[in-house]
């Protein structure tokens, strides 16, 4: 694999989902205690999240599925994929199977919410530091200097 493909923000975004996807299940979990859910509603709340979190594998396949162009687009793609499957699980878990809604909407939007902060905050990072002058320099993304116009004014203004 050449460094032409090599994607650097693979390895960040699978760190960094990893933890986020730990804290948000502990964060659930702890929600869903407290708010009276059984054992058998926290092993529901539970396995909702973890059904949402694997979406997270998707950005981290390489190419050809998930090439270096598309990369933002899939982690935008995953976090929508996430919410549709807390949402979904959510429903059935309150209408198809009924546990009690209480510990079920707060436990899960807690596990949700808390996954979506941590992806946003680890998306601004990456794309600060892909932005940022000489930080990479494979990357194929060039600031061109506007070029004067005849008459020696610049085009920007």
């Amino acid at each position: 694999m050449t460094a032409q493909h090599t994607n650097p923000y693979r390895t960040p975004y699978a760190l960094f989902a990893g933890g986020g996807c730990l804290l948000s299940a502990i964060g659930a979990a702890f929600v869903a205690v407290r708010t009276g859910a059984g054992e058998s509603g926290l092993l529901a709340i539970v396995g909702v999240l973890v059904l949402s979190v694997g979406v997270c594998v998707a950005p981290l396949m390489g190419p050809p599925l998930v090439t270096r162009e598309r990369w933002g687009l899939v982690v935008m793609g995953a976090s929508l994929a996430r919410t549709l499957v807390v949402m979904g699980g959510m429903m059935v878990l309150i209408e198809a199977m009924h546990i009690d809604r209480r510990p079920v909407v707060y436990s899960l939007l807690t596990g949700g919410l808390m996954m979506m902060a941590i992806e946003a905050i680890v998306a601004a990072l990456l794309l600060n530091r892909r932005t940022s002058p000489g930080v990479h320099a494979g990357s194929t993304v060039h600031n061109v200097p506007s070029q004067p116009q005849a008459g020696g004014r610049d085009a920007a203004c």
